[in-house]
């Protein structure tokens, strides 16, 4: 649930999905580490680590300012 928030607000703030995405991310083993374990959270850093490294066309385009913004109901 923590991880949705920090998505819909990073999304909605910066229009960015991609970002949203890679902050929720971060989030995840945060959370685990909090509630459950060290190495529950160790995992899904990994795991966390793997997807952002996925992501890494995005935080190019992210960097450079070429990554495209969501609508989120603006009329065109």
């Amino acid at each position: 649930m923590a991880a949705l928030i920090v998505w819909l607000i990073v999304t909605f703030t910066t229009r960015y999905v991609s970002l949203g995405s890679i902050a929720a991310l971060t989030t995840i083993p945060l959370i685990a580490w909090l509630r459950v374990d060290g190495t529950a959270a160790f995992i899904l850093a990994i795991a966390g680590g793997i997807a952002i490294y996925k992501h890494a066309d995005n935080i190019k385009r992210l960097r450079q300012g070429f990554e495209p913004k969501v609508s989120l109901g603006e009329k065109k």
